[in-house]
């Protein structure tokens, strides 16, 4: 039998309550302890996107 790929074993963890639990606990303690570069990079994946967004939600609130 041929090996799951990571999407295939994503697909069948993500239903599982214990993974969803995991998920939320290393997340939590990913974003408390991760410097601001590295937060913006997991989010927006790069700091350049993260700026881009931040001014266009300034444009945003400014026509309001």
């Amino acid at each position: 039998m041929s090996e799951l790929t990571a999407k295939q074993k994503l697909n069948y963890y993500i239903k599982d309550p214990k993974f969803q639990s995991w998920y939320c606990y290393m997340e939590d303690k990913w974003l408390q302890y991760a410097d601001w570069e590295e937060k913006l990079v997991g989010v927006f994946g790069s700091v350049e996107n993260a700026i881009k967004r931040f001014e266009m939600y300034l444009e945003e609130e400014r026509d309001c």
